[in-house]
């Protein structure tokens, strides 16, 4: 360690693998909502990865935001949505490749078969 500047801790990098095609795929997203939130934003950095209802893999853009767009449990009974809106655009994989991302931890957040 050199004096002068203290060295910066590096950020956990946590993947965090939400949707699905089960069933439970909303329950899937509200869930991942949760774990996300109770990360620690200077500890941990969160890397989202999305699966679609019919088996797309979301990693670019927000994943969340993009599959909670069409969700019924993030939408009011008026239809006015409470979930974020999607920003950028994510782009559908059959398999992300996660060797090119160093992710230290894989927090699957997946209900149902």
């Amino acid at each position: 360690m050199s004096a002068g500047l203290p060295e910066e801790k590096r950020k956990i990098r946590v993947a965090v693998i939400f949707g699905g095609q089960s069933d439970e795929h909303d329950v899937s997203l509200r869930s991942a909502e949760t774990v996300m939130s109770a990360l620690d934003p200077a500890e941990y950095e969160v890397v989202k990865i999305g699966i679609t209802r019919d088996g797309h893999w979301l990693t670019q853009g927000d994943p969340l935001a993009e599959l909670a767009a069409a969700s019924p449990m993030f939408h009011l009974s008026d239809g006015q949505s409470i979930a974020p809106a999607p920003t950028g655009s994510s782009s559908a994989l059959a398999m992300p490749s996660l060797e090119q991302e160093q992710i230290d931890i894989v927090f699957p957040v997946l209900h149902g078969p």
